[in-house]
Order: structure tokens, then sequence, then C-alpha cells
């Protein structure tokens, strides 16, 4: 953000030559500037915006990951069947292809 605010046309320059430019707040991403020369903005917008649906938020992604652990913790104690390992496998391919670990 200081960047941005600082040198405006570096950032530019940088989006013209990148395509994009990831913006960052105290490290974190926080905005996704995208070069627009050339390409129809309707449906760059309307791109973004589908993609933007079909993410899981945060949220969802952090929740799913506790759910993995708890399972995971709640059989800590007693001994996996082969199926309790084919559960979590299964699980586990799931969570990875979900959230594209």
């Amino acid at each position: 953000m200081r960047e941005l605010s600082r040198n405006t046309q570096s950032v530019l320059s940088c989006l013209q030559r990148d395509g994009e430019v990831v913006v960052t707040n105290n490290g974190q991403p926080t905005i996704l500037l995208v070069d627009l020369v050339g390409r129809d903005l309707i449906e760059t917008v309307g791109s973004f915006r589908k993609a933007r649906l079909d993410m899981p938020s945060a949220r969802q992604q952090h929740d799913a990951l506790l759910r993995f652990i708890e399972a995971v913790d709640a059989r800590e104690n007693e001994p996996l069947t082969d199926e309790d390992y084919a559960a979590l496998e299964n699980r586990r391919v799931n969570f990875k292809k979900d959230f594209e670990l």
C-alpha cells in the first residue's frame, strides 16, 4: 500500500509488465490490480466475480481444517482399522482437492 501511494507510476509499470500486481497491507494480500488493456471489461469483471463465488472463503477453509483435525484427535487413543485409514485418506484427498493445497 505504501509503494502504491508513494510511487504509483512504478506500480503501474509493474502492472503493464506483469499483467497483474498484488497489493499487500501489513503483509496481507489486499488488492489485486489487473491490466485491462486489450481486454473486455465486462467479460473480465464477470470472470473474476465467477471465480470469487467458486472459491471457498478463508473461514470455510479454516473450518474444514478444524473438522479434519478434530476427527483425527477424536481417534487419537483408539486403534485405527483399515476402514478408518481409508476414510481419513479420503477426507485428506478431498480437503486438498477442495482447497487446492
